[in-house]
């Protein structure tokens, strides 16, 4: 008998992955092990889609570089900012981290 593995990969949705890169930089502290995770293998195996369109092309950027522009400290003043107004990050991005 010889056995096969097979690892089959489940990658989140674009929005899922916006909405985890915007708790990442916003909230990094709620953001649980398993959702990091869950990011990062998403942020790598979304591009090995076969049919990825321009638009799904378009939103990996964004994110990828979000995720850089952290790292960098580029949303340290907003983040101050949201904190010192009482703004909530989500509401000011609606539609995915940009």
């Amino acid at each position: 008998m010889t056995l096969i593995k097979v690892k089959t990969n489940q990658v989140l949705s674009i929005g899922e992955m916006h909405r985890l890169a915007l708790k990442k930089v916003f909230e990094p502290e709620k953001l649980t092990y398993p959702e990091e995770k869950a990011l990062e293998e998403s942020i790598a195996l979304w591009p090995k889609k076969v049919d990825l369109s321009g638009w799904e092309k378009h939103e990996l950027k964004l994110i990828l570089e979000a995720m850089i522009l952290n790292e960098d400290g580029h949303y340290n003043g907003m983040k101050e900012l949201f904190k010192e107004h009482g703004i909530d990050y989500q509401k000011a991005y609606r539609e995915g981290i940009s």
